[in-house]
């Protein structure tokens, strides 16, 4: 029996669905954008107890973008400043001004890519000239077709078909990285 993470094209998975994926997000931008949360509030002197605190004991009158931490600074500490260093590369105008909320931080550290059209792609691919392109409206209109039944099912027949092997290709695809 097998143990650990299965075999999954994360990559693949963690794009958005306008992007060909499932949607789901990438954990560790996920995390850093989650800790930049705390970033924004130092850069933009929030008023808050943890906020002067920072101030109080790390920052001490210096200047927070071009600060480094003391050597003797906790782990969690220097996390915080190596964040900070990741998005002083990334164009914070997108976000200033604003309240800032961690889907802000997730799109700047994965910026979305040009959506695909996968209809038209398949379409294409396909070399497909039905008017519709949904598979209840063509079993209709194979329904409503002037030919015999025996007809009627070889069409039935081949679209069930040609579903199944889009079906299979598309997983071999997913799961075993052949395409």
């Amino acid at each position: 029996m097998l143990q650990g993470a299965g075999l999954i094209a994360w990559e693949s998975v963690c794009q958005s669905k306008a992007n060909g994926g499932v949607g789901f997000k990438k954990i560790a931008e996920w995390n850093v954008a989650a800790l930049f949360n705390y970033v924004w509030a130092i850069a933009n002197k929030e008023d808050n107890l943890w906020v002067r605190w920072v101030h109080s004991v790390y920052l001490k009158d210096e200047e927070w973008w071009s600060y480094e931490p003391p050597l003797n600074a906790s782990w969690y500490w220097r996390r915080l400043v190596v964040v900070k260093d990741q998005f002083k590369q990334v164009d914070l105008q997108q976000i200033s001004g604003v309240k800032y909320h961690i889907s802000h931080g997730y799109k700047l550290l994965c910026p979305s890519q040009n959506k695909v059209r996968w209809s038209n792609e398949v379409k294409t691919w396909l070399s497909w000239r039905a008017k519709s392109n949904q598979l209840s409206n063509l079993i209709r209109w194979i329904g409503k077709g002037k030919c015999t039944k025996f007809c009627k099912q070889v069409y039935l027949a081949a679209m069930a078909a040609l579903v199944y092997q889009i079906w299979r290709a598309r997983n071999d695809i997913v799961w075993n990285s052949k395409g």
